[in-house]
């Protein structure tokens, strides 16, 4: 049983390093490429192209801020990458003996039409948490909080279909902020940690988002 023990052991550093090692090849290339400061080869940057308006759409000003959350040459990557975070979020949920429903369709108390990410349903407590993940490019502190108020606004008046359609006593909205250059708020922080998941959760929610501003710079600016 010892041994049984060690080699798992063994088994679970291994796979530590080897996260460990693509994390540090994604922010390698992160800070290589200037995505960490802000200084990558757009063409917004000063003295580096006669024309500033986006290689790809043409219509917005190119920074890296627009390339990374805006243009839509790389949104299958953005749509890929929402995806991703949104499974990983509701199967750890389901972890935690959550009933989780995924882009479940909904309506607001005025009649108009919503489609909620997430719903996680605690059964025993006749409780539900509709979460709503959103990757965004950092700008200001204080931003996660705003995300979060702009999700409730959104999803709140939804909350009497929600209760109704799923015969729930309470339910609560919670917007979630993660950055383009896979910043976690400390607002998302607390929120993982009020569920009780591991923090392991965000870093590996982190190597997920890294992943995705590496490939669509490289595929705007070089076609990659």
């Amino acid at each position: 049983m010892e041994q049984k023990g060690g080699g798992g052991g063994e088994e679970e550093e291994e796979r530590r390093r080897r996260r460990s090692g693509v994390v540090r090849h994604s922010y390698s290339y992160i800070h290589q490429q200037g995505i960490e400061n802000n200084v990558s080869a757009v063409r917004a940057i000063p003295g580096t192209f006669q024309d500033n308006h986006c290689r790809r759409c043409l219509s917005e000003i190119e920074t890296l801020g627009h390339v990374l959350g805006a243009c839509p040459y790389g949104e299958t990557l953005h749509i890929h990458r929402h995806h991703a975070i949104r499974t990983k979020l509701a199967d750890a949920l389901r972890k935690l003996k959550y009933t989780v429903y995924e882009e479940v369709h909904g309506t607001a108390e005025n009649g108009s039409n919503r489609r909620i990410d997430i719903i996680g349903i605690s059964e025993s407590l006749s409780q539900g948490m509709i979460i709503d993940p959103t990757i965004s490019f950092e700008t200001y502190k204080g931003q996660s909080e705003d995300l979060h108020e702009e999700k409730r606004a959104i999803y709140v008046p939804t909350i009497p279909y929600y209760k109704d359609k799923y015969q729930l006593h309470d339910i609560s909205v919670t917007g979630l902020m993660f950055g383009t250059r896979g910043t976690i708020p400390n607002f998302s922080s607390q929120f993982r940690k009020a569920l009780g998941l591991h923090k392991s959760f965000l870093n590996e929610l982190a190597l997920l988002i890294i992943r995705e501003p590496v490939k669509r710079l490289r595929n705007h600016l070089y076609g990659l």
